[in-house]
């Protein structure tokens, strides 16, 4: 005689089939509510609408809490909003759920040189390093590190190697590079980063001022004057909004 199961086991069963399909459903649901948030937070992220993004992507981490690309624009959000505390615990979700994201780590790294941790700063580009050797993010996160610190030529040479790995110009790449050549003596590579940065660039006084200084020592004064002139009108217009 076949064998079959009695009418409480089946009953029984039905019942823990029913309740694993109310939790697959319910997974569905929340996940996709929190896509849905996501993608808003995507679409205001490309505006750079920070305070709307860091909304979005709380109310999508809120809904479904596993998804590390969604800590990470959270953590950019709070970031760029100033809101180190809660960009640092964002990132520490997103790397919990992927320690090995690499853009993760990247960012934890310049929110660490930031706020001048720079050991921690160094163990999170060795980890980023080893897993894309040839990334310019971590020679950059290096030299920013030596910078903060005061070794001008070590900062140099690692923000030059960030500039040469780089697929295209990065103006805060560049930027710091002229002043850690300018603070090493180094007037030609200087000149030539300052020059990229500010016409890669958005408009930045500092960019401006510090063109000014870099050619002052050049002793081409024409430029220098019209670069700190440049200057002054980007701070006027800055103090003004």
């Amino acid at each position: 005689m076949p064998y079959s199961l009695s009418a409480s086991s089946r009953m029984l069963l039905a019942g823990l089939l029913a309740i694993a399909l109310l939790f697959q459903i319910a997974f569905a649901v929340t996940h996709l509510i929190g896509h849905g948030y996501a993608h808003n937070g995507r679409f205001t992220q490309v505006q750079e609408n920070w305070g709307d993004t860091a909304w979005f992507f709380r109310q999508a981490n809120d809904w479904s809490p596993y998804n590390h690309h969604w800590w990470y624009w959270l953590a950019v959000s709070e970031h760029n909003l100033g809101n180190t505390e809660a960009s640092i615990a964002a990132l520490d979700q997103c790397l919990k759920i992927a320690p090995v994201f690499v853009s993760g780590l990247n960012l934890a790294s310049d929110i660490m040189v930031a706020t001048d941790n720079g050991s921690v700063a160094l163990q999170l580009t060795d980890r980023a390093e080893r897993l894309v050797p040839d990334a310019w993010e971590p020679a950059y996160a290096k030299g920013a590190v030596a910078f903060t610190s005061g070794f001008y030529s070590d900062a140099m040479d690692n923000l030059f190697i960030a500039d040469q790995r780089s697929t295209e110009p990065k103006p805060h790449v560049l930027g710091l590079l002229s002043q850690a050549a300018f603070e090493s003596g180094s007037l030609e590579l200087a000149t030539n980063a300052i020059d990229r940065a500010v016409a890669a660039g958005k408009e930045s006084a500092w960019y401006w001022m510090l063109r000014g200084e870099i050619y002052g020592a050049r002793g081409d004064t024409d430029i220098s004057r019209d670069s700190y002139e440049r200057a002054i009108l980007l701070y006027a217009a800055e103090d003004s909004t």
